[in-house]
């Protein structure tokens, strides 16, 4: 069974892509995936990013999301919006890229 995860990941440009990012050196961004564990949700997450040429450096409070953590609040409107989204076809959401210089 999958369930609904949000982490935060930090990329970096993939070599050969230093505008992905307008300049920027990396970013952070708030990551949604539909996945078994901890373990897909971080496959997932890089292979999508593998996509837009940028490269996963860390990914790191990775929660379940649960009826609780909705309930008290623990998750913007965004999040929640982006969680909304996923499907089996569209496992990963990104939030806004972060970037730092």
């Amino acid at each position: 069974m999958k369930y609904k995860w949000h982490a935060l990941a930090e990329v970096v440009p993939a070599e050969g892509n230093p505008d992905v990012l307008e300049g920027a050196s990396g970013a952070l961004v708030n990551v949604i995936a539909l996945a078994r564990d901890i373990d897909e949700v971080q496959e997932l997450t890089k292979n999508s990013l593998d996509e837009f040429g940028l490269n996963l450096i860390d990914l790191s409070d990775v929660k379940l999301i649960t009826s609780k953590v909705t309930r008290e609040g623990g998750l913007s409107d965004e999040m929640l919006e982006l969680a909304a989204l996923l499907s089996e076809t569209n496992p990963v959401q990104f939030s806004t890229f972060d970037a730092y210089p």
